[in-house]
This record gives structure tokens, C-alpha cells and sequence, in this order.
């Protein structure tokens, strides 16, 4: 299966990317006893976890928990009642964190041992399919109703912070891994970057046109990476918001974006059916 670090990041890009460009690709799929257990729908989101053991997916039915190595059905985590939109398993291991639509208006916290649900964190408003969590895994960033983006205690479940003030509707979030920053970008093409702790907003730049699909930090929290509507990448400076770097190749809307693990690669799926793989340090289409 290769190293479990490195396919984690590409992991719900690509699968995203192949569902929609791959027109023979057909639902419902089949459990491992040949059951079936999706139905109609598409594939909202993936997540590859920490020790390479699972791999989790995420749609209008539920999170089905999947064996890496051998693709057989491990468990069904039964409970939301909306599409699943955007997941990430806690740097255990042993927890998922899904978001949910209407009617949920939820993240549940699972417990993939022994499929049930710890705690759930929001269920005010709708959830977007964004979500991200700090490194240690105790917070996480997530959109809600009215695009309002909320940082919660996973521990508790409790809102620590609320961000309402922005540039319009949002489209993408990430946390930094010290969970001190929040990138935000916006459908208007702007990208804003927050401090957490006092809810100051560091800088804002009107960096894309049309929506920012994707946006992300680089591990060692350096620089910060987005894509937009425009089919344009774009590597910036995190402290000052400044571009560092472009990567052109995009037909159209670059709607996700990810970091290797060592900062050396950079992976955008975009709306044309493709994922792309550029050199950090010097913008070459891998």
C-alpha cells in the first residue's frame, strides 16, 4: 500500500478526482460479503488512517470503515442522518471525526472499535464539507450555517471560537497545526488568514478569481497553499500573505489542495478531471 503518511494526504483528493472523471464507475458498491452497502450516491470524502490500518469513506449513507490492505468491509458507522461530507481520523487512530449535512447539522466523534459515537460538536447549523483539525488532534475548524467558521474543543465538544465577520461566502478552511490560525478563502476569490486566540484578522488578499476552492498549511508553518476558480495554485508566505510561487496547468476551478508530509510536494484535483503534482521548491509539474 506504500507509506501510509504519504497516501494519506492524496487519498480523498485522488479518490474524488476518479469518482467524477471515471463516467463507468457505478453505485451501488458491494460489502466484502457482497452486499450492498451505499446505494445511489457519489463519494463525498475519504480519510487514510494514521497507522495505515483503515481507510474511511464518507457519503449520503454513513462512514464505512474499510481493511487498507485487503479492501474488506470492516464496520458501518451508523448514526448521521444527513451526507457525509468531510471526515478525518485523530492522530490515534482509534477516532473519526465526520461532519454531516441536513439534517444532522453536526461533526460526531467516533470511536471506529467500537462504532459509536463519543460526543457530537455543533448541530446549529449546516456543514459545508470543510473541516480541518490541529495536529494533536483536540481542535478542529469547521463551516456552519450562514458561513459562520467555528473552532471546537473536540475533548468537550464546546465552541472556543466563532468567526461571522469575513469577505461574503466561504468555500474553504484549514488550522494550522498549533491550531493558532485560521486560513479562510472565500467564493469572491479572497483569502483572509485569522488569529485564533484573538480573532484578528493578520491579512487579506484578493488572490483568486472566482471562488477559493482549497486551502491548506504547509507543515512547518512557513507558507500557506490555494486554489481557485481560475485553475491557478498558489504558494504564500504565511506571515505576510505574499505569493512565493504559481502553478499553472489547471483547465478550470482547482477545488481541493494538499502538503506532503515533508513540504516538498504539492497536490491540487481540480474540476477538469485531474489531479496535479508540483515541486514545491520550484514549480515543476511532477
Amino acid at each position: 500500500m506504500g507509506n501510509p503518511r504519504y497516501i494519506s494526504w492524496i487519498l480523498p483528493l485522488v479518490v474524488g478526482v476518479v469518482l467524477e472523471s471515471r463516467a463507468e464507475v457505478q453505485f451501488p458498491l458491494h460489502g466484502a460479503s457482497g452486499e450492498i452497502i451505499l446505494g445511489m450516491g457519489r463519494l463525498e470524502t475519504a480519510a487514510y488512517s494514521p497507522d495505515g490500518r483503515y481507510i474511511a469513506t464518507g457519503g449520503p449513507v454513513g462512514v464505512f470503515l474499510w481493511d487498507a490492505g485487503t479492501g474488506e468491509l470492516v464496520r458501518a458507522l451508523q448514526g448521521h442522518k444527513g451526507a457525509v461530507k468531510a471526515m478525518a481520523f485523530l492522530p490515534d487512530g482509534k477516532h473519526l471525526l465526520a461532519a454531516s449535512e441536513y439534517p444532522d447539522h453536526s461533526a460526531k466523534l467516533w470511536d471506529i472499535e467500537t462504532g459509536k459515537v463519543i460526543r457530537s460538536c455543533g448541530e446549529y447549523g449546516y456543514w459545508y464539507g470543510c473541516l480541518s483539525l490541529s495536529a494533536d488532534g483536540t481542535k478542529a475548524a469547521m463551516l456552519g450555517e450562514n458561513h459562520v467558521v467555528a473552532i471546537w474543543d473536540i475533548e468537550t465538544g464546546s465552541e472556543l471560537a466563532r468567526f461571522e465577520e469575513g469577505d461574503g461566502p466561504v468555500g474553504s478552511v484549514a488550522l494550522s497545526a498549533d491550531a493558532k490560525k485560521l486560513l479562510v478563502g472565500y467564493e469572491e476569490g479572497i483569502a483572509r488568514l485569522w488569529n485564533v486566540e484573538t480573532g484578528e484578522s493578520l491579512w487579506r488578499f484578493q488572490i483568486h478569481e472566482g471562488r477559493v476552492g482549497g486551502v491548506a498549511f504547509s507543515p512547518n508553518g512557513l507558507h500557506v497553499v490555494t486554489g481557485g476558480m481560475d485553475g491557478i495554485v498558489t504558494l504564500r508566505n504565511m506571515e505576510t500573505g505574499r505569493r512565493v510561487r504559481a502553478f499553472k496547468g489547471h483547465e478550470n476551478w482547482v477545488s481541493c489542495v494538499a502538503i506532503s508530509p515533508d513540504g516538498t510536494r504539492i497536490l491540487a484535483g481540480g474540476h477538469d478531471c485531474t489531479a496535479r503534482l508540483w515541486e514545491t521548491e520550484t514549480g515543476n509539474l511532477l
